[in-house]
């Protein structure tokens, strides 16, 4: 983290988010790198639609970056048809602290169900007090677990910044993460989806750091009892094929499309069920 990047963080989010959350996390990010401040205490901040979200200290500046796609670069709702509508049913694969979760209630008038599924025991703690603390917790389910081709335990990689946690340790050597790693539950996507009977998914949104074309190699299954209209997967195409995901999605009878942002390691798979 440098000045420099805390104050382009600044200008982004200056039209979008409100003036004393861009405050708050611009001194609080200055204060980090001035070594005067403790980077193990929480930071409440409110969002564009209302919402309170409390934040790690630690994770800045990744959840600040994390709001500004979600919130201002809309990468999850490029278009009408990916902004959630009241009484829609979103599946949010890879919650994190919980920050699309609540976008996406704010955008369905806090009218919906979202299932909210975070492997990380950190990052779920967060998620859990996101919920409370804006009273969602009769709209939003949260499963501790991780989605794979496998039911039973794995092994999920934790780096310095949580929203990087993977399967797949590989992912973070790369880049030269430091890690922990965490034992967490697993289940197939179908047996997620058939544990909570659910016979429609408006919208399912996949963020998982690299278990994308595990998801999505085994969507044939769900599909057979429940209907997944809309799609939006964030690929990390180190460890994803972008041409398999597109290949795969289309054999399932979805029209797909791309959004590159120029980025090394991300794009942004768009699916719509014909």
């Amino acid at each position: 983290m440098s000045i420099e990047l805390i104050n382009e963080l600044v200008e982004y989010s200056r039209s979008c988010l409100p003036r004393s959350s861009v405050a708050k996390l611009a001194k609080i990010s200055k204060q980090i790198i001035r070594g005067k401040f403790a980077s193990d205490e929480d930071l409440y901040i409110s969002l564009p639609d209302g919402n309170v979200l409390i934040l790690p200290i630690s994770q800045l500046p990744e959840v600040w970056l994390n709001i500004l796609h979600i919130y201002c670069f809309k990468d999850y709702t490029p278009s009408i048809e990916f902004i959630p509508k009241p009484r829609w049913v979103v599946i949010d694969l890879g919650a994190y602290i919980g920050i699309y979760t609540l976008y996406a209630l704010g955008l369905m008038g806090w009218n919906g169900t979202v299932l909210a599924v975070e492997p990380n025991p950190l990052a779920v703690q967060y998620l859990r007090m996101n919920i409370d603390i804006n009273g969602l917790s009769d709209s939003v389910i949260i499963e501790p677990i991780a989605i794979t081709s496998n039911t039973g335990y794995t092994e999920l990689f934790v780096s310095e910044y949580w929203g990087t946690s993977t399967l797949f340790k590989d992912y973070l050597k790369r880049y030269g993460y430091k890690f922990r790693k965490h034992k967490v539950r697993t289940l197939k996507v179908d047996e997620l989806v058939r544990k909570y009977n659910l016979s429609k998914i408006d919208l399912m949104k996949i963020d998982v750091e690299g278990s994308e074309e595990l998801i999505i190699n085994d969507l044939w299954r769900t599909l057979r009892h429940t209907l997944v209209e809309r799609i939006v997967i964030e690929v990390h195409r180190h460890v994803s094929s972008t041409y398999n995901l597109m290949l795969k999605l289309r054999s399932l009878n979805y029209e797909v499309w791309i959004r590159d942002l120029g980025l090394e390691n991300q794009l942004f798979i768009y699916a719509i069920k014909y």
